[in-house]
């Protein structure tokens, strides 16, 4: 647009000044003719020179006169609007303004003023918002300052809690409602320290503060532990929980700790979400074109609508289905985290009424690839 305006003006006066040129010879021709007829000039050539000289002269005093007043000053405002916008970037932002000594009078020179204007407008909004933007980070690390000593500082007291818990569950001696009460609240403590580590752990992650202690881990075995941690935890009540291994002698370099709580929480939300005596199903697959191991954790729940499959895995997203308890938006949250620091990904395939399924792939390490049986199966019940 600004292109087509500056060529709409250089024609306009490019057509300005053709006209006055042949108005101007025009009007010394006429004058020429009526002096050769009154005055008798004895070199009627020199005459027409003469003419021709001032109609030029006065040609082309109008036209220094259009570029110094029209041309030359949108010329000056074009090229600072170039250099405002080739020299300004995301962090440095400096406006370019036209110096008082190249204003302009008339028309012309409010235009550069209106510019300068504009341009001091917009740097003052620019500058606030900045200054905004600073002052909501640094309240939103002090926040977060905060609540990560507070939630640090909650770690001591409730692990003292789940201590005397566990001592008074193996008492063999107390009462059937008081054992009930007791594995309840312990239960409720767990829950609450799984809480608390996935938001430190979060924390640490998206700082980039959080350090991976890698090491060769035995996928099968690791997943018989998990397996036999989730059957002793008294998590799953009436429920089984089946382990299908259809890749053995898989090896995969992880944090063991940080993968083991990845595990937990992905077999705890599934419990939280099946009816008592439903089944949840762990399954191992190797993808060896891939160099990638998948687990999938299965269940016969409710299922998951497809518009919240990505919503689950977002920090502090309550999901709202029906039937279901609303969690903390923390444990899938940091699963994703967790997975991803390692290199790999999580998603969920799920239905309404149809029960879910988590997937999580891993780099993999293959040892002894070449007796590696991949139809060969294992299955663990639990």
């Amino acid at each position: 647009m600004k292109e087509i305006v500056k060529i709409s003006l250089t024609v306009e006066v490019v057509m300005l000044s053709v006209f006055i040129f042949f108005l101007s010879s025009a009007c010394w021709i006429g004058l020429c003719e009526i002096l050769m007829h009154y005055i008798d000039f004895s070199d009627r050539m020199v005459l027409s020179i003469l003419i021709a000289v001032v109609g030029m002269t006065s040609i082309g005093s109008v036209l220094l006169l259009v570029w110094k007043k029209i041309l030359a000053p949108m010329q000056l405002i074009k090229q600072y609007n170039v250099q405002q916008i080739n020299e300004c970037t995301s962090d440095n932002c400096a406006v370019m303004l036209i110096p008082e000594k190249q204003m302009q009078t008339g028309e012309i020179g409010d235009l550069m003023k209106s510019r300068n204007m504009m341009l001091r407008h917009l740097e003052n909004i620019l500058r606030e918002r900045q200054e905004n933007y600073e002052k909501i980070k640094k309240l939103e690390q002090m926040k977060e300052d905060l609540s990560r000593m507070i939630i640090h500082d909650l770690k001591n007291p409730l692990s003292v809690t789940l201590m005397t818990m566990e001592l008074l569950q193996r008492k063999n001696n107390l009462p059937k409602d008081y054992q009930r009460l007791v594995h309840q609240a312990l239960k409720g403590g767990q829950d609450m320290k799984r809480m608390i580590q996935n938001l430190l752990d979060i924390s640490r992650i998206e700082e980039g503060k959080l350090e991976l202690h890698r090491f060769p881990l035995a996928v099968d075995q690791f997943l018989v532990e998990v397996v036999t941690d989730i059957r002793e935890s008294n998590m799953l009540e009436e429920r089984t929980l089946h382990f299908t291994n259809r890749a053995p002698e898989l090896q995969i370099i992880v944090d063991p700790d940080l993968l083991h709580r990845v595990f937990i929480n992905i077999i705890s939300n599934a419990i939280k979400h099946t009816a008592s005596n439903g089944f949840i199903e762990i399954r191992t697959n190797l993808n060896i074109n891939q160099n990638q191991v998948e687990i999938s954790v299965s269940d016969n729940g409710n299922g998951i609508p497809k518009e919240y499959h990505q919503k689950i895995f977002e920090k502090f997203e309550q999901v709202n289905i029906k039937d279901q308890k609303s969690g903390s938006g923390l444990g899938l949250a940091f699963c994703k985290l967790a997975i991803e620091t390692h290199g790999g990904r999580i998603w969920v395939e799920s239905e309404q009424d149809k029960g879910s399924r988590f997937f999580l792939e891993l780099p993999l390490t293959i040892t002894n690839h070449g007796e590696l049986q991949k139809e060969k199966k294992k299955e663990y019940v639990a």
